[in-house]
């Protein structure tokens, strides 16, 4: 009788947990009906990029990954992979990608180790935009309220002249709080007062490109 009792018990137990389950997961679903349920997808040799730096969206809708070691596009059943090629100077400047933007006008840009690409969907093939004289390594590109693209890099900061179809120069760097030129910047922003924001190794800076206002924060420096 002591052992019906207890399987009795134990069953009533499993029922019960059962039940708060599928209960828990219906009040969920009705709590937030438009909760992500994430899928995950291996395409075949999407390693050989290495580590990814970023992920966008592209013009014709597939997907792009920026690796550490290539330039990865998928179209949701293959993948494809572009790498720096010397004997083909219509391929990626560079294996290394650090940073990918589409742009308003649909332009898919391209920050690399030796400067910046753009790609042509058309022709699949990339066109070169060097940063001056040496190979300057790429960290962001982004848009700005005006259009202009802008770009920061381990040699200061750049901006594309749509007239010239080149890049020029804006700052070669900021003075850190040792009086010395800072040119590494990591990453750039643009805020509603549409002033640009870099992340430097030593901080902090902001510049109003039509005032030329200037303000440098180090690391040990309050806002």
């Amino acid at each position: 009788m002591g052992d019906r009792l207890r399987a009795f018990d134990c069953l009533h137990y499993i029922l019960f947990c059962g039940f708060y389950l599928f209960a828990a997961s219906s009040l969920a679903e009705l709590q937030y009906p438009h909760a992500f349920k994430f899928k995950s997808l291996s395409p075949p040799n999407i390693d050989v990029i290495g580590a990814v730096k970023q992920i966008i969206q592209g013009p014709q809708g597939f997907m792009w990954f920026a690796g550490e070691s290539g330039l990865a596009r998928y179209d949701g059943y293959k993948l494809k992979i572009f790498f720096a090629d010397d004997q083909d100077p219509n391929s990626i400047s560079d294996t290394a990608i650090n940073s990918i933007y589409v742009d308003s006008k649909q332009r898919f840009w391209v920050g690399t180790f030796r400067g910046v690409d753009r790609y042509d969907s058309d022709l699949e093939q990339f066109i070169h935009y060097p940063l001056g004289d040496q190979e300057v390594f790429v960290t962001s590109v982004v848009e700005r309220a005006s259009g202009e693209i802008w770009v920061s890099s381990f040699g200061g900061v750049y901006w594309f002249d749509e007239a010239s179809n080149r890049f020029r120069r804006f700052s070669d760097g900021v003075i850190t709080a040792e009086g010395q030129l800072s040119r590494r910047f990591y990453s750039m922003r643009e805020d509603l007062k549409q002033r640009l924001w870099l992340g430097s190794e030593r901080g902090v800076s902001f510049f109003d490109t039509d005032s030329g206002e200037h303000q440098y924060y180090h690391q040990a420096q309050a806002f």
